[in-house]
């Protein structure tokens, strides 16, 4: 192979990871409300076990971890393709345009990335938090009070913690892209 077929392969290797990685973080979007759907189900069944509810601020936490993983590792990979193979390859090579710094992607990827942040907000912290007001009430019998209110704030703790997961890998993101936005602003004309 020559040099030219090893950087077009790099790049297409990068570019397919990428592709996976998106796959990947929408699969475990997938899975958690597929979970939470069967613990709304479960709660609201024939047994009404209410505070099976409180499950789903663990499984928002972990998504959101999932997801921001994934998510922050995509923009990585897309500042490494920007930022170090792309101006490479370009030195050896044609002036190609690269989706990774085309005018069309950067002209939309802010909309583009706050509607995710807002489609994650709501699919993954709005289940733990209708949970919390759907369990507030549960009954002493069930569990004793102070085990209740025990529960119930470290859930509150950890539904925070899971919207502020979501926020920082949006931040993220966002910086990635507008430094590569600065950084080539000239040559894209945005």
């Amino acid at each position: 192979m020559n040099h030219e077929t090893d950087d077009g392969l790099f790049y297409k290797v990068i570019h397919n990871h990428n592709i996976e990685r998106v796959r990947l973080r929408e699969s475990a979007l997938i899975l958690y409300l597929g979970s939470v759907g069967v613990i709304f189900g479960l709660a609201f069944g024939e047994s009404i076990m209410k505070e099976i509810l409180l499950i789903t601020t663990f499984l928002s936490l972990g998504v959101s971890i999932i997801i921001a993983q994934h998510h922050n590792l995509i923009g990585t990979l897309l500042k490494y393709l920007t930022d170090e193979f792309i101006p490479y390859y370009r030195n050896e090579h044609s002036e190609i345009p690269f989706w990774e710094l085309s005018e069309t992607r950067h002209k939309y990827a802010n909309r583009d990335i706050t509607q995710r942040l807002i489609g994650n907000l709501i699919l993954i912290c709005v289940p733990p938090i209708a949970s919390l007001f759907l369990t507030h009430d549960l009954e002493p019998s069930i569990l004793s009070i102070l085990q209740t209110t025990k529960i119930w704030f470290i859930d509150i703790f950890i539904t925070l913690v899971s919207i502020i997961v979501t926020w920082n890998s949006y931040k993220y993101r966002k910086e990635l892209l507008d430094n590569t936005r600065n950084k080539y602003h000239n040559k894209l004309e945005i």
